[in-house]
């Protein structure tokens, strides 16, 4: 009986440790990461693109370009001006959340 116990005792302590452990564990993970931001913005003129491809327009900021499209917003009206583009990218393509002119 007495060795019943004792073993009884050493697994409750050795199961409350391990929880114990593993909630300290995710929380030391969880606590010591920075919020994922998937927004990503560029800045550049937009120009239309005459093909009908992935993209719609593509945005030029010095030598590099960027392809453009989005499925809530007309970029229509922002082209062949410099605009900041908030968006996601999906391969080389970003697509638009918003768009503001930049002066």
């Amino acid at each position: 009986m007495k060795i019943f116990l004792t073993t009884a005792l050493i697994l409750i302590l050795a199961i409350s440790a391990a929880v114990y452990g593993f909630k300290y564990w995710q929380q030391l993970a969880a606590g010591g990461q920075a919020p994922v931001s998937l927004q990503q913005s560029l800045t550049g003129i937009l120009q239309p693109v005459p093909s009908v491809g992935e993209y719609s327009d593509i945005i030029v900021n010095g030598n590099s370009t960027v392809g453009v499209t989005s499925s809530t917003i007309n970029l229509r009206p922002f082209e062949n001006k410099k605009v900041k583009i908030m968006g996601q990218y999906s391969g080389t393509t970003m697509y638009a959340d918003s768009v503001v002119l930049v002066p």
